[in-house]
C-alpha cells in the first residue's frame, strides 16, 4: 500500500465509485474548513468585543478584597512592647497599606482575567 498513488488505489473501482469517494473528500475537507474558519471569526469577534470594552472579560480569577483598616483593640501585651518593636510594625503596616493603594484588588483580577 505505501508508495502507491490515488489513481493506482482506485484502480479496480468504477468511475461512480470513484466520483462518490472523491465527493466524500472534497465535502469533509469543505467542512473542516468551513468550522475553522468559524472559530477563527468567533475568537476575533471576542477579542474585538474585550478590548473595546463592549463585554467584560470572563472572570477566572476572584479575589476577595481584605480590609485592612479594622483596629484591633489594645491588650495588656501591647502596652509592653517596646518603641524600637512599635515603630517596625507602624512600618510594616505603612506599607502594606502604600502596596494595597498601589495594586487594588479589582485591577489584579481584572489583569489576571484579561491574561488569560
Amino acid at each position: 500500500m505505501e508508495g502507491l498513488s490515488p489513481s493506482e488505489l482506485t484502480e479496480g473501482l468504477s468511475p461512480s465509485t470513484r466520483l462518490i469517494a472523491m465527493n466524500k473528500k472534497q465535502i469533509i475537507g469543505w467542512i473542516v474548513s468551513v468550522v475553522g474558519l468559524l472559530v477563527i471569526g468567533q475568537a476575533i469577534n471576542l477579542s474585538f468585543q474585550y478590548f473595546t470594552a463592549n463585554q467584560d472579560f470572563p472572570a477566572v480569577f476572584k479575589i476577595a478584597a481584605v480590609n485592612q483598616d479594622v483596629a484591633t483593640p489594645a491588650s495588656a501585651t501591647q502596652t509592653t512592647i517596646d518603641a524600637q518593636a512599635q515603630m517596625q510594625q507602624a512600618a510594616s503596616q505603612a506599607t502594606n497599606q502604600a502596596i494595597a493603594g498601589m495594586f487594588p484588588v479589582e485591577n489584579i483580577n481584572k489583569l489576571l482575567n484579561a491574561i488569560v
